[in-house]
């Protein structure tokens, strides 16, 4: 369904009642269906509420593509099944590796990705609203078998800003991941008991050691 010009997403960002959320993205939210620690904690704070998470992502997932076996449903399909109200999107670390001269093909990417999500119409009603995650940040473990991050760091600060297009009109919510454990960013906390908000631009971290 056509998005109309200068839409935009009711901000900041709240669970509603009855919420479907759809998570979409690479290997983070893959991860996700692993470890519940990310649904568990969201949960805690949405008592009443009844939100339902639904993980549809896979590690070589990417804005444009979500590779799949032979008659998987696809994911326009997928989100009308799920009949999603808002998306959590997880992007950027497979898209870091295509090196810093491509981040700006990447928001180009990203910014089409939101577009299309939300002229799924996915729950038959309403615009799902959309939530961005930046990738973590590559943590030095200080283990001797393990990369300290320092080589891949350059190439995820691009892909861990949002789309200047998209930060600058406000069209959908961004969160920015840490590999700090669950905390409130300092400079706005958001987070609400009564209302289950998320912050929508300087965010909590978002992923725990």
């Amino acid at each position: 369904m056509p998005v109309p010009d200068g839409y935009k997403d009711p901000s900041p960002f709240a669970f509603q009642k009855g919420d479907v959320v759809a998570i979409l993205g690479n290997g983070l939210p893959d991860r996700f269906q692993h470890d519940g620690w990310v649904e568990t904690l969201l949960q805690s704070q949405l008592s009443g509420k009844e939100v339902t998470f639904r993980n549809l992502s896979a590690s070589g997932d990417r804005p444009n593509s979500y590779p799949r076996s032979k008659g998987h449903i696809h994911m326009t399909d997928y989100l009308r099944k799920v009949k999603a109200d808002a998306v959590f999107a997880f992007f950027g670390y497979n898209e870091s590796f295509d090196g810093v001269e491509k981040a700006d093909d990447y928001r180009k990417l990203l910014i089409e990705f939101v577009r299309n999500i939300r002229g799924t119409q996915a729950n038959g009603k309403s615009f799902p609203r959309i939530v961005l995650f930046s990738p973590i940040a590559h943590e030095d473990t200080k283990n001797p078998n393990l990369p300290d991050g320092k080589s891949t760091t350059p190439s995820l600060r691009p892909t861990r800003r949002p789309p200047r297009r998209r930060r600058r009109r406000r069209e959908s919510a961004l969160s920015t991941c840490s590999t700090r454990p669950w905390r409130f960013s300092r400079r706005r906390k958001s987070r609400s008991r009564s209302t289950g908000c998320i912050s929508t631009r300087k965010a909590t971290a978002c992923s725990p050691r």
